[in-house]
């Protein structure tokens, strides 16, 4: 939608892989992927949902998901490389580039930093928790996702 263009696809095999991914953390990478999609849109929403996803599950390939704050830190972290290489394969196969829209290096510095910014947020918030400070975490849990995380009122 970002290009205007339409891409090879095949919705029931993305489907099925998504399902399987899901399956093998637990039933823990689809509420991942959700809290991700948050934290996108609360700041720009500068990545398309499908490519979020598919980087995600690229990048928690062979890893398991302890809890989902560590979850999406990891993601975070991890994403940066492929996000700034400006290429992400379909898992499907299809051979298409998902990140084809972040087609200058100034999207894709941009996309970095976001993801950048966020990662250091989600790691100030790990420790504010591991300091027993549960309310100042929720509060930069609350920077990460935005309107979306509940927060103390």
């Amino acid at each position: 939608s970002v290009r205007q263009q339409w891409i090879a696809t095949d919705p029931k095999v993305h489907v099925t892989l998504w399902a399987s991914s899901n399956s093998q953390h637990g039933g823990d990478l689809v509420p991942l992927m959700k809290m991700l999609k948050c934290w996108n849109r609360a700041h720009s929403a500068l990545l398309t949902s499908f490519h979020l996803e598919a980087v995600t599950r690229q990048v928690l390939e062979g890893i398991t998901i302890s809890d989902l704050p560590s979850g999406a830190r990891f993601v975070f972290d991890r994403a940066r490389s492929p996000i700034h290489s400006g290429h992400t394969t379909d898992p499907a196969g299809y051979g298409d580039n998902l990140a084809r829209y972040l087609d200058t290096w100034t999207k894709r510095n941009d996309a970095y930093t976001r993801l950048d910014t966020a990662y250091e947020k989600a790691r100030e918030a790990e420790a504010l928790e591991s300091e027993g400070k549960s309310r100042a975490a929720i509060e930069k849990w609350g920077v990460v996702f935005g309107d979306y995380f509940p927060a103390y009122g």
